[in-house]
């Protein structure tokens, strides 16, 4: 089982010698022994630094592959949230709020994950902003120009507010806010939701 959680050769170390990363693949082990239908891991990273974090949720990520085991992935740290799950389950005040696949719900603009996800930024600089902001989600790579091809398509002005790119159980999820000049707007905007998802801006 040491074997399996990158502890070869150290069955003979004390406790005291190991590093904060090497006591949670200890106790993840130990876990293991007993043959679990699931693994729980409730703040497993919260104590490690990014470094050795990464890899801990590197050995779950192939725990689960390997084993076909179910992890049960208890975290505050969006970022390791966003790294390893695939499904996600928000709990506020005892209940739960919103429950999905993690891609599904970063994709959703009403959904509370996407906030935490994508758009968890400081918004007061928009509110110099007098015209209409749209919020612009993508899905993996878009290998071509679309905002240029638009704004040329329709002889609109776009302005990009503000882009963030995202990975997502490794897949890239694009998010944008834009606004939309010109006589032609509701064309453009309505040109860009056949190929991404556009929302307005609240």
């Amino acid at each position: 089982m040491l074997k399996v959680v990158g502890l070869e050769g150290f069955e003979n170390r004390y406790p005291k010698t190991l590093s904060g990363g090497q006591m949670q693949r200890v106790a993840i082990a130990r876990a293991l022994m007993n043959e679990p239908d699931y693994l729980l891991c409730d703040e497993i990273t919260s104590s490690l630094d990014q470094e050795t974090a990464y890899q801990i949720l590197d050995l779950l990520k192939q725990i689960n592959q390997q084993m076909n085991l179910t992890i049960l992935f208890v975290s505050h740290d969006i970022d390791a949230v966003k790294y390893i799950c695939s499904d996600v389950c928000v709990i506020e005040d005892k209940h739960v709020i919103e429950s999905g696949k993690t891609i599904d719900l970063a994709l959703n603009h009403q959904s509370s994950v996407s906030k935490r996800f994508l758009n968890h930024f400081d918004d007061r600089f928009l509110d110099k902003v007098t015209e209409d902001v749209y919020e612009v989600y993508f899905l993996n790579e878009i290998n071509y120009p679309l905002i240029s091809q638009v704004s040329k398509k329709h002889l609109v002005d776009i302005s990009i507010l503000y882009a963030k790119i995202s990975e997502i159980n490794h897949q890239s999820v694009g998010y944008l806010l834009i606004t939309v000049s010109g006589k032609h707007k509701l064309k453009a905007i309505a040109d860009l939701k056949e190929k991404v998802s556009v929302n307005l801006y609240v």
